[in-house]
């Protein structure tokens, strides 16, 4: 009750758009009908500790909940093979799916990387950093992030067995044109050097922004040199149009 008191008193940021077809936010996001209508939420991934608190009015709203709190000891990583593949099926479907926990800060912002490591082949401070510049309020806790950290390394495990799982020809073509967005967003952030000014967040201690600019500096470096750093895991990647 005390962190729903909490989560009241804070500003709303509103959903912000990851991914098309993937949206990340809060509590209130996930019971605002007219929002949830206006991005056409179908699917929904409801992580948090509350009973009850989730819009279940909309017809045809199709909800993965998981009671979790908001604690570093939580194993939040046993999830991250579920999550992910509820996302990307309904991302498949060209249906949109809304990942919220009760600020849209730790617990969904952990899942939302996670599923980045599992589909996109991305780095964990890579993953991190683009949903930074999407939600600058975006700040997992330290056990979450220590958990995404040792995932990093295995979440390409997961994308092979989804590519086999779903269409290989639909999972790969969704694959490319994210990676191809992934590559624009993480371009236009570093050029800008200021995440989207359209969310901004209260109440909370995200990243720095050195830390931000510098997974954006080296993936523009990188792109200028093909033998650097990629922010994908895969080395053979290369979707900038030359």
């Amino acid at each position: 009750m005390e962190k729903l008191l909490q989560w009241k008193g804070r500003s709303w940021y509103g959903m912000s758009e990851i991914l098309p077809y993937l949206y990340l936010g809060g509590l209130r996001d996930a019971n605002d009908v007219e929002q949830l209508k206006e991005k056409q939420i179908s699917y929904m991934v409801s992580i948090h500790e509350l009973s009850g608190r989730t819009n279940s009015t909309l017809k045809d709203l199709n909800i993965l909940r998981i009671h979790m709190a908001d604690i570093p000891e939580a194993n939040i990583s046993e999830h991250f093979a579920e999550t992910a593949e509820f996302i990307h099926h309904a991302r498949l479907s060209k249906k949109s799916v809304l990942v919220h926990c009760i600020a849209g800060v730790s617990r969904s912002v952990c899942i939302v990387a996670s599923y980045l490591i599992a589909a996109c082949d991305m780095s964990y401070a890579s993953a991190l950093a683009y949903i930074v510049s999407k939600r600058p309020c975006a700040n997992p806790n330290f056990g979450f992030r220590m958990q995404l950290a040792k995932y990093a390394g295995k979440g390409s495990l997961l994308g092979i067995t989804m590519r086999n799982q779903f269409d290989i020809e639909a999972f790969d073509e969704l694959k490319a044109n994210d990676k191809k967005m992934l590559l624009l967003g993480y371009s236009a952030a570093s050029l800008s050097g200021t995440p989207d000014e359209s969310v901004v967040c209260k109440d909370t201690k995200s990243p720095s922004s050195t830390f931000i600019k510098k997974e954006l500096i080296e993936y523009v470096e990188c792109q200028n040199n093909p033998a650097g750093r990629s922010i994908f895991n895969d080395s053979n990647i290369s979707f900038i149009d030359q």
